[in-house]
């Protein structure tokens, strides 16, 4: 984008959930903002889902990444609940396919880890589908979990960004 910046202006907001995007990643990228709220334009978006009783995520492993909470779309460590939430998509447990479901997912950030915390998902239950990641390490869920909010968010900075 350094070397772009006709592309980067165009750019509306890359959702890169289930990479974590450092500090010092951002800070060697100056020109490259992060998400700071529902509305801004031109950003990166990213969480990495896990359980609260997570001690190593594989997937983010020593990183500390930056996170957003895709229900609220802020930064802060306030938790919001399932029922805030927009829509999930879960696969049926027979099928495998994935489906409209409720909000099934709470989400909190935890800025010392740097990740988003899920304290509703049932990890047993889950585990089937994320044993390669580890017990409690959402990574495959991070956009099921928050589908909805998700692509009305799009719909959103997609909006912001064609009215300006």
């Amino acid at each position: 984008m350094k070397d772009n910046p006709k592309v980067y202006q165009r750019m509306i907001a890359a959702y890169i959930p289930g990479y974590p995007v450092t500090a010092s990643y951002m800070s060697n990228y100056p020109h490259l903002k992060f998400a700071e709220g529902p509305d801004d334009t031109g950003v990166i978006i990213s969480y990495n889902t896990q359980a609260p009783d997570v001690v190593y995520n594989l997937v983010v492993s020593e990183m500390v990444g930056l996170v957003i909470n895709p229900i609220t779309w802020t930064r802060t460590e306030t938790e919001a609940t399932a029922a805030e939430g927009l829509g999930s998509i879960m696969p049926d447990p027979v099928t495998l396919k994935f489906h409209p479901v409720s909000q099934y997912a709470d989400a909190r950030v935890d800025v010392a880890k740097g990740v988003l915390i899920c304290t509703t998902a049932d990890e047993n239950a889950l585990n089937i589908y994320t044993k390669a990641f580890g017990k409690g390490v959402y990574h495959s869920f991070d956009y099921p979990f928050c589908f909805s909010n998700i692509r009305a968010n799009a719909r959103n900075r997609a909006n912001k960004f064609l009215s300006k």
